[in-house]
């Protein structure tokens, strides 16, 4: 029972180090930042409830 308890606190531990809202924001940046943008995080106004993300890009005349 006590190596099985110690393989679960193991993959517990495992599980936790993985963060997928980490990666996305950290894809989501790469990417505008390839496209010379920029993130902003923040919250505008004290009343609001959750995290507001700002996105800008540069404008381009070139066609894709």
């Amino acid at each position: 029972m006590t190596q099985n308890s110690n393989m679960m606190n193991e993959i517990k531990k495992s599980v936790q180090s993985i963060n997928p809202f980490k990666s996305v924001i950290q894809t989501s940046y790469d990417i505008v930042k390839a496209h010379g943008g920029e993130i902003k995080i923040g919250n505008p106004k004290p009343e609001q409830v959750g995290t507001t993300f700002i996105i800008t890009l540069p404008l381009s005349n070139q066609t894709l």
